[in-house]
């Protein structure tokens, strides 16, 4: 449980890198990130048998690597500059229902179950959306929410499939490993960044700091440590428990943007963070009553 509430808490950390360097692009910041994980990873498995661990897991690690750390990160990085930090983390804060949903979206009586609990995190989205863009909904924004959302959760079921068949795999090791296999996949950024970031900013040298001190604390903290505390939680817990555990990266994320902003949550930015958080617990109890 404290693992995963510690990944939550570093992971929370990722919402807030884009509003302290918003001179840089989604791909630029992404890059700087994992190019940290990466270096780091590469340098933790220098006295480990690696093309034996190469040999049995680089199709996962590739796997994972791509989609759920590159893919998820542009798409995160790319939505709170077009919508805003909280309403990012609201929509991928919706995983601890989605991850079982779609596992059982075919279970037309659970979908009556959750049928509240799904209301109460519509209305609250759309409670958040709606006077932050003054009436207009920015597309694009909304859409890499979604598809953040929609990456972490194949992300989340795969690797724990992958540590469940693997139960000898260390989990700073496989942290590692992922780590590794994102050094090896940011040349598949280059094709991102004239879409995305359309070319360098002119900017200060003190900004090019910044960007590489947030590279170092998110790389270090929000993936390897981060990625190691969620492996420790998907082994030791059922996914369906460790899933729920991720609502603590939303309240992070709310809570490190807030402090960013230096203030509070105004009343509709309240009735909406309680909204979709006491829907997502709504969903939980339902889903999981034993826990």
């Amino acid at each position: 449980m404290a693992a995963g509430l510690g990944a939550g808490a570093l992971w929370g950390l990722t919402f807030i890198v884009p509003l302290l360097v918003p001179q840089f692009g989604a791909v630029t910041i992404t890059a700087a990130r994992y190019l940290v994980y990466g270096l780091l990873s590469l340098l933790l498995l220098s006295r480990r048998p690696l093309r034996d661990l190469l040999r049995i897991h680089w199709r996962a690690l590739l796997g994972l690597a791509v989609l759920g750390n590159l893919g998820y990160s542009v798409l995160m990085v790319l939505a709170v500059q077009r919508t805003g930090a909280p309403l990012t983390a609201l929509i991928i804060g919706c995983l601890p229902i989605v991850v079982p949903l779609s596992v059982a979206w075919r279970d037309a009586a659970l979908l009556r179950r959750l049928s509240l609990p799904l209301a109460l995190i519509l209305a609250g989205l759309l409670l958040q959306q709606t006077p932050q863009l003054d009436g207009r909904l920015d597309w694009l924004g909304l859409s890499a929410a979604l598809g953040a959302l929609a990456v972490w959760n194949i992300y989340a079921l795969l690797n724990a499939r992958h540590l469940a068949r693997h139960p000898d795999l260390d989990a700073a090791d496989w942290s590692s490993l992922i780590g590794l296999g994102c050094l090896l996949g940011l040349p598949l950024l280059l094709p991102l960044f004239p879409l995305f970031d359309g070319g360098l900013p002119d900017v200060s040298a003190t900004a090019w700091w910044l960007l590489g001190g947030t590279a170092l604390l998110t790389g270090l903290g929000s993936a390897w440590a981060a990625t190691w505390a969620w492996n420790v939680a998907s082994r030791r817990l059922p996914v369906a428990l460790a899933g729920q555990l991720i609502v603590s990266e939303t309240l992070f994320a709310l809570l490190y943007a807030f402090l960013h902003e230096g203030r509070g949550p105004d009343g509709r930015e309240l009735l909406a963070m309680l909204l979709v958080i006491g829907g997502v617990s709504l969903g939980v109890r339902i889903l999981h009553p034993k826990h």
